[in-house]
């Protein structure tokens, strides 16, 4: 979703079409992220990482690693709770 710090993590991964990248995530500019629109695909892509947290563990993804891209995408403080 974006170029930098955390862009290769898997929680970072979300399949988006051509036209969805270039007009909803960078529009006009690839270098510019829509924030908005992040936060619509970062909230979907939880859902996806919560069932699979139930589901088989931390096989392929981890919390922390899910709170690291979103603090880092979108620049805020969030914490992780293992409860």
């Amino acid at each position: 979703m974006w170029l930098g710090k955390g862009a290769h993590y898997v929680e970072n991964l979300i399949l988006l079409t051509a036209t969805q990248h270039n007009t909803k995530a960078h529009p006009n500019n690839t270098q510019i992220v829509d924030k908005d629109y992040q936060l619509v695909l970062l909230l979907a892509k939880s859902e996806t990482i919560e069932k699979s947290l139930n589901k088989v563990g931390e096989k392929y993804y981890r919390k922390e690693s899910f709170v690291y891209v979103i603090n880092t995408g979108l620049a805020v403080e969030w914490s992780v709770s293992l409860s």
